[in-house]
């Protein structure tokens, strides 16, 4: 029997230390020799076997192909690690069968089921899996469209593209202005958002790169981000239209971004701004805003006049 100060470690996870994570200790796991490793092995199975959906899905996370075989057995019964071993097995890439029961999860499901569906497609990857990954992009949570674009950003190769040449993570990429949009919520803006990246999606897995989406980040305007994230924060202070007018694409973008989001808060410079920069993009998002609004006040008003001229123009 392995003794060694990993395997120690290892076992102790499994009895008095408790599970981490929903998984085992997988870094003492990778630190066992080979001989050991196959006990550890062994212990997991059995303990699947038993029911423990913990160790279940450590097997999956150890990527093990020689576990295959007992969590196809698993997945057979109808007992509390199913779905664990399902996950596992998706995992390892022996889930392609799952999908119809993933995608029905997604449509039917809780949070909780739906984001466990959207993480297992992503870790299948099939046509039929993409599919269902692009249909979780108009989930009613956010948080789901948010694992699905992970997911789909991971299998079209394009996760690069959410950092800055420097490697920078930056808001005012395009996917970074995206999501913004997709969390949004106004209805209006996470439809737009979840469209857009259908279609980047759909072109990448035809086969267009990064450069091609236009999604390699142009750089920014100096000075941009900072004049006007402080401009927008400060409710008394006019917004700098003309430093959008001139900014890169790129940065135009994220700012027109930040106005329409501004609408949830009812931002009264935000309709306005929206029309004076001809953000025609933004008019459902301002006829959702303008549902709530109470007759009257200023808000609604500064809505009623974005909304016409946006469409007059």
């Amino acid at each position: 029997m392995a003794s060694s100060a990993a395997w120690r470690r290892f076992e102790a996870s499994l009895g008095e230390a408790g599970p981490t994570d929903e998984i085992y200790d997988v870094a003492a796991f990778e630190a066992l020799g080979e001989s050991e490793r196959q006990d550890a092995l062994d212990a997991l199975v059995e303990r699947a076997e038993d029911g423990d959906g913990v160790a279940a899905q450590t097997l999956g996370v150890v990527g093990d192909d020689r576990v295959v075989h007992a969590l196809e057995g698993i997945v057979a019964r109808p007992d509390g690690a199913r779905r664990a071993a399902m996950r596992a097995l998706s995992r390892l890439g022996h889930g392609a069968r799952f999908v119809p029961e993933l995608v029905a999860e997604l449509k039917q499901g809780g949070l909780y089921g739906s984001v466990n569906a959207v993480q297992q497609l992503g870790w299948i990857g099939t046509k039929e899996a993409f599919d269902g990954l692009l249909e979780a992009l108009s989930a009613r949570d956010s948080t789901v469209r948010s694992v699905a674009v992970d997911a789909l950003l991971e299998l079209t190769g394009l996760a690069a593209s959410e950092k800055t040449a420097s490697g920078d993570d930056d808001p005012r990429t395009p996917i970074g202005r995206l999501r913004l949009l997709l969390d949004a919520d106004l209805a209006a803006l996470a439809t737009e958002a979840g469209a857009a990246f259908r279609d980047l999606f759909e072109k990448a897995r035809g086969g267009a790169d990064a450069k091609a989406l236009d999604l390699v980040y142009d750089g920014g305007t100096d000075g941009f981000r900072e004049a006007f994230g402080k401009a927008l924060r400060d409710p008394s202070a006019a917004l700098p239209l003309d430093l959008v007018r001139s900014a890169t694409p790129h940065d135009r973008a994220w700012a027109e971004a930040l106005l329409a989001v501004a609408l949830q808060r009812e931002d009264e410079r935000a309709p306005a701004a929206l029309a004076a920069l001809d953000a025609s993009w933004a008019v459902p998002a301002l006829d959702e805003a303008r549902q709530d609004a109470i007759e009257g006040f200023p808000f609604a008003d500064a809505l009623d006049d974005a909304m016409k001229a946006l469409r007059a123009g």
